[in-house]
């Protein structure tokens, strides 16, 4: 986990300085507001796409069978006594 972190950082300090230095080069530039809210959105639709889990159907079936049969074998809780 520290290692993911450490290079995590290192990416945003290195992307960071990048556009620092492009900043310095060129004049400022005049964006509207609605780039910064599709980037983002952009960029969740892609963490969406990237990590999605599409289990196959017969794993599905297989974990709602298991799951179904615990819940079965469970026994009931005493009701408290409201005394």
């Amino acid at each position: 986990m520290t290692g993911v972190l450490l290079v995590n950082g290192a990416i945003t300090t290195a992307l960071f300085g990048l556009g620092r230095a492009i900043m310095s080069l060129t004049a400022p530039v005049a964006l509207p507001l609605w780039l910064p809210i599709v980037t983002c959105a952009l960029a969740a639709v892609w963490g969406m796409w990237r990590y999605r889990w599409t289990p196959e159907p017969a794993e599905m079936d297989s974990f709602l069978d298991e799951a179904l049969s615990q819940i079965q074998a469970m026994t009931p809780l005493d009701e408290p006594d409201s005394k």
